[in-house]
């Protein structure tokens, strides 16, 4: 009985397996001087989202998408439960004190 619980789930993702794609690894460089820009974003959201996640047990559990706009970059912000204002607050703060830089 319990195995039934599992079939429709295994059918669904068996559905959705053409349309998801693989997913994109971390691969190391070879050559650690020369700079891939795509490398470079993904390692900057994939941190962001890292130290947005503040407490321990998922619910602030963080992603971050960009979105290239006609004259700016927007940040799509998704969290487990919600996006907590202290979440985005610190976020515009991070990412000021980086312009600064």
């Amino acid at each position: 009985k319990v195995l039934r619980r599992f079939y429709e789930p295994i059918l669904i993702l068996h559905a959705l397996d053409p349309c998801r794609g693989g997913r994109i690894k971390d691969y190391p460089k070879a050559d650690p001087t020369g700079v891939d820009t795509t490398q470079l974003r993904r390692s900057l959201i994939k941190y962001l989202a890292y130290i947005c996640d503040y407490e321990k047990g998922g619910s602030t559990c963080t992603a971050i998408a960009l979105q290239q706009c006609s004259n700016k970059v927007e940040y799509w912000i998704a969290a487990n439960d919600s996006v907590k204002p202290k979440t985005v607050q610190f976020l515009k703060d991070t990412l000021a004190d980086l312009a600064r830089m």
